[in-house]
């Protein structure tokens, strides 16, 4: 477990420092063209530093409240709630296969 929250911070501090950059930066991602097409230019938006930002923050309260709570009935759960959030960055290099939370029931 303690391997899956170094991972999860370690992500978190990444997608922090470049959201900073980012923002410091007021760069605009234009394609090989020259232009920046809409789709693209929408979900920049969407994704901008700010938010990036707001989310680094909201995930890393998770970990900390799961950590809190992590013996007992809700060890479990808050386990899989680690799990979920270390799911968004499974393409990097160092995600573990053992982190994948098991499929939900239904």
């Amino acid at each position: 477990m303690d391997d899956l929250v170094t991972f999860l911070r370690d992500r978190l501090d990444e997608d922090e420092q470049l959201a900073r950059t980012a923002a410091s930066s007021g760069a605009e991602w234009p394609d090989a063209a020259g232009e920046v097409r809409t789709a693209e230019l929408a979900h920049a938006r969407r994704h901008d530093p700010a938010r990036v930002l707001r989310d680094v923050d909201a995930a890393r309260r998770i970990i900390d409240w799961a950590i809190d709570f992590m013996e007992g009935d809700y060890a479990p759960w808050n386990e899989t709630c680690l799990e979920l959030l270390a799911l968004s960055y499974a393409d990097h290099p160092d995600y573990r296969a053992e982190w994948v939370p098991e499929p939900r029931l239904t």
